[in-house]
């Protein structure tokens, strides 16, 4: 019988936004189990920012973005790395029987000023800028 790939049963990846002069210590996402498999077989996920993961040594985002157990955690310091910035990631998922079919999703986080933003309602208006 055929193994299957990874699914996704998820939809896509919310983007997240960050105000510049918030006071948070840290943001977490939890991708919860985005990622199924028929067989249950065992399932890699990896975040990847500028086509490296998240994980590997030399990425620029290595010491302020943590994924583990299915959970980003971004540090507070990602508010002084680029000041107003948008990252783009990708979430990835696959089986290890198929690792070369995976589940992938775009997302974004967006460190945003409310204050000289020119769509200072708020972070969807700045958001929506991108879209």
């Amino acid at each position: 019988m055929f193994n299957e790939p990874a699914t996704s049963s998820a939809g896509p990846v919310e983007d997240t936004s960050i105000e510049l002069f918030s006071a948070s210590a840290s943001k977490i996402i939890n991708f919860g189990s985005r990622c199924d498999d028929p067989e249950g077989d065992d399932i890699t996920v990896t975040i990847y920012y500028d086509k490296t993961s998240i994980a590997a040594t030399g990425n620029d985002l290595k010491d302020i973005l943590s994924f583990s157990a299915g959970i980003l955690t971004i540090d507070n310091a990602i508010k002084t790395h680029k000041n107003v910035f948008t990252y783009q990631l990708w979430y990835s998922c696959s089986d290890s029987f198929n690792p070369s079919t995976s589940v992938d999703a775009p997302f974004r986080i967006v460190i945003f000023n409310s204050i000289y933003s020119p769509m200072a309602t708020g972070p969807q208006g700045y958001l929506d800028m991108f879209y």
